[in-house]
């Protein structure tokens, strides 16, 4: 029982570590296009500062091409975003929902997905890297919930390009059928079992675009631009032709299904915004990331509510709501008016839409694998950086090929459900890291960084994921009562709990401290406004959108985490970059310390010929015991000493070179010392040779030479240690 609660406490302890700004920015610029590393400047002897950058060569991998600018931002975000939704979702939620008010349901979840934006933008502003919420919740959250989070997202990635997939080879399909021709049987989806067919063309699809993404992130760029062009103009040809056969008799009645039918609409019309959050995982690829991102984020989510409400409007003063064909609404509407030939531009509309859709998910997914990768919690050839084309090359074929197979058997009805659940669950996550970021934790009464009366709460209620953890779950249940129609006394009791704990935040306080080491807190980083409202507002908005959700999706979803933390617990968590470099910064000084000291003693009781043959044995020779090996510090671990040899061993990471590398014995006579007249000596070895008797009497005592030996050893190891 003890063993298992050690267990227990030990993988807490280290499921919780966090990775630092320090760490993030040393990745940073690591992974950056660079060949030198340069370790900070120092002074010579003559006072003039000495450049003691190391050439890295093989040891430097060169990072992703900074190509992306705020249009393709906006392009990407615009792409991502309007997909198969905007010609299938506004039928099903102005037929069943909403009826004409439906345009009204846009607005509240064009809303709902703002509030998430800001927060997006505000960590994408300041921490400029792939991964996304993953790699924000690495340093506020933990390590812990930063892998579930990534690997849930995996559910709106790749799972969601292969749902896509099938569509695409649908749509394709209906326009070589509307313009007079036919699939032959090869390419035409073969029924298999009940949810599963065989579709060779969602599969060829996936594999063209992963080839164009793995081939260059600009190439990339410029593809999805081009369908975006076309999507974009055919959805103002929808709204432009379709005001022509505008009949304000079918806003008659406007809102048939009231308040709780504007509410169940927004649920739905919420899915057709998701991928705005993609625009975060090119973030490492972006010339201006502090500037361009919230741009990128902020402006595709109000270009795409714009397009959304305008084709609402037009398609409900088209067509009666309840007469709304729910599969394809905008198709059947043109058709009804005996208008073929835009029945055929509008599957054209469709089609484009689902290939920039398809393509967001194929160009996220590597990205967000990269991270994982980086961090060690997958293998490192996920991490692979192609030295040509610049992209993350084996982490895309893997992406691609796995989405093809997926999208080549399974339909669409078993994969759609699973994808809208994961990005919700991320969205509260980034909203309550917010929170977290701003506020720090109190962790005495008396240092409490709370207003009054917050500041006499217990202390746990004035952590702030402590406090969000409070609002969720009475948001929670509020929500559910309210979906399912429970009894009013549950929603009511559960909204004021909820409410009241939603007031806390408010009395929080940020402080210089906190202000002074956020991450990359500078000017020009975008910060989320009206900081707490919008991140709880958020927080509510995602929990009653969640709780919307079938109950299978969530089986689905819990189904899947219990995957992604065996994966963790049985490589992640011991392959941890992060936690490696924990076991380095605790290792025992105990062989340094009395190194040092016995080397102190011997030299001030003289016994300089001891002291000299032994600092010669160990220069030339290297030769340490196995049994006092001792661990390498980060700086040491990441030096360009690339023929370290690394040994793991249940006390930690040890380094030792190998017999055939040969390193510059260090000699006294080397190390410059001042005497009382400002001379340096022991600089030049022919003087030295010339003037024997002048050097024996212009030397200081060997106790101060020792002394300054010692003085220089300590300062060297403390260097390498920190």
């Amino acid at each position: 029982m003890d063993n298992i609660r050690y267990r227990l406490a030990k993988f807490g302890q280290t499921s919780s570590r966090k990775k630092s700004i320090f760490q993030l920015k040393y990745e940073l610029e690591n992974d950056s296009y660079q060949t030198t590393e340069h370790i900070p400047k120092v002074s010579g002897d003559d006072g003039e500062p000495v450049d003691n950058s190391v050439n890295l060569e093989n040891q430097t991998r060169g990072g992703m091409k900074k190509c992306l600018n705020v249009t393709d931002l906006l392009a990407f975000g615009v792409g991502a975003i309007i997909g198969a939704g905007i010609f299938v979702l506004t039928g099903v939620a102005a037929h069943d929902k909403a009826g004409p008010a439906v345009l009204i349901s846009y607005l509240i979840s064009g809303f709902a997905c703002a509030l998430s934006g800001l927060c997006y933008a505000e960590f994408a502003s300041r921490v400029p890297c792939s991964g996304s919420t993953y790699s924000y919740s690495y340093i506020v959250v933990g390590e812990l919930v930063a892998w579930i989070i990534g690997w849930d997202l995996t559910l709106e990635y790749m799972i969601a390009s292969a749902t896509v997939a099938r569509g695409w080879s649908g749509y394709l399909k209906s326009i070589i059928e509307a313009g007079g021709g036919y699939l032959p049987h090869p390419f035409a989806p073969i029924h298999l079992a009940q949810g599963f067919s065989l579709d060779l063309i969602a599969f060829f699809s996936v594999i063209a675009l992963t080839l164009i993404i793995a081939f260059g992130m600009k190439e990339s760029a410029r593809f999805n631009k081009i369908f975006v062009v076309i999507k974009i103009a055919i959805v103002l040809f929808v709204i432009v032709v379709g005001s022509i056969y505008a009949d304000t008799n079918n806003w008659k009645p406007f809102n048939p299904y009231g308040t709780r039918g504007i509410f169940g609409a927004a649920a739905i019309t919420f899915f057709a915004y998701l991928g705005f959050d993609g625009v975060c995982n090119v973030a490492e690829e972006v010339k201006n990331p502090q500037r361009d991102i919230p741009i990128g984020i902020l402006g595709s989510l109000g270009i795409s509510t714009v397009l959304y409400v305008g084709v609402a409007v037009v398609l409900t003063l088209m067509v009666p709501y309840d007469m709304i064909d729910v599969d394809a609404p905008l198709s059947r509407a043109f058709q009804n008016l005996d208008l073929k030939w835009a029945q055929i531009i509008v599957a054209i509309g469709a089609f484009s839409g689902l290939t920039t859709a398809q393509l967001s998910g194929l160009i996220s997914q590597p990205r967000l694998y990269y991270s994982l990768s980086r961090d060690g919690l997958l293998p490192k050839w996920f991490s692979y950086i192609h030295p040509k084309y610049q992209t993350p090359f084996y982490a895309t074929l893997f992406t691609g090929a796995c989405c093809a197979v997926i999208g080549m058997f399974v339909e669409i009805s078993i994969l759609a459900d699973m994808v809208s659940i994961g990005t919700l669950l991320s969205f509260t996550l980034v909203s309550t890291c917010i929170l977290i970021l701003r506020y720090p934790v109190s962790h005495s009464a008396s240092l409490s960084n709370s207003k009054y009366p917050v500041n006499r709460f217990p202390l746990f209620l004035q952590n702030p994921a402590y406090v969000v953890c409070f609002i969720i779950v009475f948001a929670a249940v509020t929500s559910a009562s309210y979906v399912y129609s429970l009894s009013w006394v549950i929603t009511l009791v559960f909204g004021l709990f909820g409410l009241a704990f939603s007031v806390i935040p408010f009395f929080f306080k940020e402080t210089e401290e906190n202000e002074s080491t956020s991450i990359n807190a500078s000017k020009k980083s975008f910060k989320c406004p009206w900081v707490p409202l919008i991140p709880v507002v958020s927080v509510w908005a995602n929990t009653y959108l969640m709780l919307s959700l079938s109950w299978q999706t969530w089986v689905r979803l819990v189904v899947w985490l219990i995957i992604g933390l065996l994966i963790y617990v049985f490589y992640g968590q011991k392959n941890s970059k992060l936690g490696k470099e924990q076991e380095l910064d605790n290792f025992n000084l105990k062989y340094q310390n009395e190194e040092l000291d016995s080397a102190e003693e011997s030299n001030t009781n003289g016994n300089d010929e001891n002291a000299t043959n032994d600092s010669t044995n160990d220069n030339n020779h290297l030769k340490i015991p196995d049994s006092e090996k001792q661990p390498l510090s980060p700086k040491m671990a990441s030096s360009p000493l690339s023929k370290i040899k690394f040994k793991t061993t249940p006390n930690g990471l040890y380094g030792q070179l190998p017999e055939d590398v040969y390193v510059e014995p260090i000699s006294l006579s080397n190390i410059p010392i001042e005497d009382s007249n400002n001379r340096n000596v022991g600089d030049d070895d022919d003087n030295n040779d010339n003037n024997d008797n002048n050097d024996q009497d212009e030397k200081p005592s060997s106790s101060d030479s020792s002394e300054g030996e010692s003085g220089d050893l300590k300062k060297e190891k403390d260097e390498l240690i920190h």
